[in-house]
């Protein structure tokens, strides 16, 4: 079975095609200028099969749905357009556009939720856990670029969607980079695991193993955590 963003993404290059092939007299003039945004509705094809990729959206059935959804409103278009030669299929033509578009926008609204939840579950822990690590002398630098990056993430709320596709890889490539320096600075995974858990307000005494407790001895910051029963 072919992958159906690859698809969708190979159908995006067939609208502007399409749409250019469409070619009648004056008095069809006002409906060819239905098509007249078909790049922009290109670019936001080709970035929101992008994005579906980043966030992994083939995982997520609603995501899957709007993007099949999308994929065969893209190709009933471009068909629709490459067979208008007369007033009634140029109309089919203009409805079937019509559809493609509106496909997009449920495709966008599943896309905007999903990228949410990934700053929730993974942009927002690592801002706290940066703010934790900002209080350790030795990790201070750490914490102050976890942070930025967190923030910058949450920054993006407001951005258009269209425009995220670069933005998201950027921030999950330096998301990436800062948990492996944060486990490198923490020096063992149970205290990475604690530092995480601490900073997530979720930390327990069972999680207090010896190597933590070396570890935060040796950051002098024993006296000053709050760590209840578990």
């Amino acid at each position: 079975m072919s992958d159906p963003l690859e698809d969708l993404e190979q159908a995006a290059e067939l609208l502007p095609a399409a749409a250019a092939g469409v070619r009648l007299g004056d008095k069809a003039k006002d409906r060819l200028q239905r098509f007249s945004d078909v790049a922009r509705q290109e670019r936001r094809l080709k970035a929101y099969v992008q994005l579906a990729r980043i966030l992994d959206g083939r995982s997520d059935t609603q995501v899957k749905a709007q993007v099949d959804r999308a994929l065969a409103a893209a190709r009933e278009a471009s068909d629709a357009m490459e067979e208008a030669d007369d007033e009634a299929t140029l109309e089919e033509a203009v409805l079937e556009y019509l559809s493609f578009t509106q496909a997009l926008s449920s495709l966008e609204a599943t896309l905007r939720p999903l990228w949410t939840r990934v700053v929730d579950q993974q942009f927002t822990p690592l801002g706290s856990a940066g703010k934790l690590l900002e209080a350790f002398p030795g990790a201070r630098d750490l914490g102050g670029r976890m942070i930025g990056v967190a923030t910058a993430a949450q920054q993006t709320a407001q951005t258009a969607v269209v425009e995220l596709p670069t933005i998201v890889a950027d921030l999950l490539e330096q998301r990436s980079a800062l948990v492996e320096e944060q486990q490198t600075v923490a020096g063992d995974p149970k205290v990475a695991g604690f530092l995480q858990a601490l900073a997530d307000d979720r930390a327990t005494l069972d999680l207090l193993l010896p190597e933590v407790l070396k570890w935060l001895k040796d950051q002098g910051a024993l006296t000053s955590l709050k760590i209840s029963a578990a």
